[in-house]
């Protein structure tokens, strides 16, 4: 029997075949071995072809390797009988954090995929001009965002009989998040917000003028109010009757929330405010009514007999919420109350800087409402922005049409657009599309925050909060902060980073509570520039 011929250093035979520069996949270097070059890889390309073999290729920057990418390399290998991943060097973008060794090695001990290589080009046109695989496998936003780049690629693969497919996508994970399935990601999303500060030449001079700039902004907030009731109890235990905790109630407290929440804000950060808004004739609007008495912000409440005030009520043990009631009704106000509405601001509007609605579709802001004030604002040339949150109701944010800009979330991002298969970004940008507004916001939760315009590429802004101990009404607080900013002649994202600083603010709390300018200001200068000296 012919023995094997000797392996030389930087060289590996390979179906009799002599490959300069790497090692065998199957020796003592184990998964390592599948990180070859690329004239390697053309070599085993053309090995496969002659056996009958079909390659796919799969290319991109694979930054931190998350359940998406699995997916799609997972899709990908059934599409032939060799996967072949290229890695797009360092130093091709702006966003690439993590060396190309490391994301090399990351790729190559996945089982799906057979080898690896690097490539000096971050489409795929150079791999597939070298390669000249069976298949390219995209991902999904490649058939709509980054639709120009495709072409490019099928254009090439079509002129000597290659494929390009699309995989089905990475519901429920986005590459922006990827930071965040890291274990130990603190620094490294500190790197990337400085990252974000430096591309946007946002300085702490900048976001102090704009925090000074609140004062005395004239803020109309229009939509729901909710009132938000917190009933501590002690947990007994188990029912002997049924499966169900017992509690002993100790104590309650109530916040504003919803649309009265939002202008209780606004005034805390130094602008003035005016409140539109519906109460049902019950106790709890009497609740509401006295807390109007006592504040800075302007209400002008109109009765509605046919609904409650909208009441939600949080049992808690310790920290952890049991059970929610929510007493509410979802019907449309009158529209006698609607010409009322649309009367008080017609009166009001000139004066008005900024018009904000909070629109939990309870039936506060029905559409002909909405419309008739967002086309008045328009006309006038003001400013709107809205938040449209919708948890537990059937709504979509994109009703929300033509104006500054929206802060919602991912689920309610996916279910205006009706896309739960499509990339984040993509599904971002179409919504984008579909309103006309200039600008998006989408809240993650503790996973941070996108931040979308109509021009360039969104950013990615990490979570500011250190510290979480409610995480009820924070989003509510970044939209205002936000809202103000833009009001103060902020960027879209020069704003985001002053929601995103007020979000972390309120989240260290628990319940609604107004925050002011200086605390924005002390998590601004102590955390995101701990080396710059806190101006006055």
């Amino acid at each position: 029997m012919k023995s094997p011929p000797r392996k030389t250093d930087n060289q590996t035979r390979i179906d009799g075949a002599v490959v300069e520069g790497k090692r065998n996949a199957m020796s003592q270097e184990g998964y390592l071995g599948k990180i070859i070059g690329l004239d390697a890889m053309a070599l085993l390309r053309e090995q496969a072809r002659a056996a009958g073999k079909r390659c796919v290729l799969a290319h991109g920057i694979f930054d931190v390797i998350h359940p998406g990418h699995t997916r799609h390399l997972e899709w990908a290998r059934g599409q032939g009988d060799v996967l072949l991943v290229t890695v797009v060097e360092d130093n091709r973008g702006p966003r690439i954090r993590t060396p190309v060794e490391i994301r090399m090695e990351n790729l190559s001990a996945l089982s799906m995929v057979d080898h690896v290589a690097k490539v000096p080009c971050r489409d795929a046109t150079y791999s597939i001009e070298r390669l000249k695989p069976d298949v390219l496998v995209r991902g999904m936003e490649f058939h709509g965002l980054h639709a120009g780049i495709a072409a490019k690629e099928r254009q090439i693969l079509e002129s000597y009989g290659g494929e390009l497919l699309f995989s089905s996508g990475d519901p429920g994970y986005s590459n922006i998040r990827t930071a965040e399935l890291e274990g130990s990601y603190l620094k490294q999303r500190w790197t990337s917000l400085h990252q974000l500060l430096d591309r946007q030449k946002i300085t702490p001079e900048r976001l102090e003028e704009l925090l000074g700039r609140f004062q005395g902004i004239r803020a109309a907030v229009i939509g729901d109010t909710i009132i938000e009731e917190y009933i501590h109890c002690n947990a007994l235990g188990m029912s002997s009757e049924d499966p169900v905790v017992v509690v002993k109630p100790k104590r309650s407290e109530r916040f504003l929330g919803g649309a009265a929440g939002i202008a209780e804000h606004a005034a805390a950060l130094g602008a003035q405010a005016c409140l539109l808004t519906v109460a049902g004739e019950d106790p709890t609007a009497s609740f509401l009514k006295k807390r109007a008495e006592a504040s800075r912000v302007h209400y002008r409440l109109f009765s509605d007999g046919t609904r409650p005030t909208t009441l939600k009520q949080r049992f808690l043990a310790g920290r952890k919420k049991l059970l929610r009631a929510n007493y509410l009704e979802e019907h449309p106000i009158p529209d006698r109350l609607v010409e009322q509405i649309v009367k008080e601001f017609d009166a009001a509007s000139r004066d008005v800087d900024l018009i904000i609605f909070w629109d939990g579709s309870y039936g506060a802001v029905p559409a002909t409402l909405r419309e008739r004030i967002i086309s008045q604002a328009q006309d006038l040339g003001k400013r709107v922005v809205a938040m449209a949150p919708c948890s537990t109701q059937i709504a979509n944010v994109d009703r929300y049409r033509n104006i500054d800009f929206i802060v919602t979330t991912e689920r309610e991002v996916r279910m205006s657009c009706w896309d739960t298969v499509n990339s984040l970004v993509q599904v971002g940008f179409s919504l984008l599309q579909k309103t006309g507004n200039q600008g998006l916001i989408i809240s993650l939760g503790e996973n941070g925050t996108l931040i979308f315009t109509r021009e360039g590429d969104p950013e990615y802004l990490p979570p500011l909060a250190t510290e979480v101990q409610d995480p009820l009404g924070t989003t509510d607080t970044m939209m205002v902060a936000a809202a103000l900013g833009r009001a103060a002649g902020a960027t879209l994202f020069e704003a985001a980073i002053l929601g995103c600083a007020a979000q972390a603010v309120e989240a260290a709390h628990a319940g609604i509570q107004p925050i002011s300018q200086e605390r924005i200001r002390s998590l601004l200068f102590e955390r995101i520039y701990p080396e710059e000296v806190v101006l006055t």
